[in-house]
């Protein structure tokens, strides 16, 4: 095996091993937010009235075409920007993981939709897709 090849073959356990710990993490934790929002019901100290919490209006939903979903999943090519993805998306992704090695900048990327449940995990190779995932969209 010349040593290119040992090389990519280093880079690429490395992308797959990032991707799948991304992927856990997306599921873990978008699998425990807002299934249970805790308040306290602890009393305000004495000398003290208690403050009711603060609620925000909802934001708006975005376009169903520029929606987490499973068609516009299917939309993110192989060599797009960030940019672009995001563009899809409607909006910003979370970095859930980045490293560098060789030369090689990689970076991975979750979305989640607004209302309901899954997620979108793009890997970035020096600023382009090198590989998508997806968790539960319809």
């Amino acid at each position: 095996m010349t040593k290119t090849a040992k090389i990519w073959l280093i880079i690429g356990i490395v992308v797959v091993a990032i991707l799948l710990i991304a992927c856990l993490i997306t599921v873990t934790c978008f699998g425990l937010i807002g299934m249970s929002e805790k308040t306290s019901t602890a009393p305000a100290p004495s000398g003290e009235t208690p403050v009711a919490p603060k609620t925000e209006a909802p934001a708006p939903s975005p376009e169903p075409s520029r929606a987490v979903t499973l068609a516009n999943f299917g939309k993110v090519q192989t060599g797009m920007t960030y940019s672009e993805v995001s563009d899809i998306f409607g909006g910003p992704g979370e970095l859930t993981a980045q490293s560098e090695f060789g030369g090689f900048k990689n970076e991975i990327y979750s979305w989640a939709p607004d209302k309901g449940f899954g997620s979108v995990t793009v890997t970035f190779m020096n600023g382009k897709v090198q590989s998508k995932a997806q968790f539960g969209l319809e």
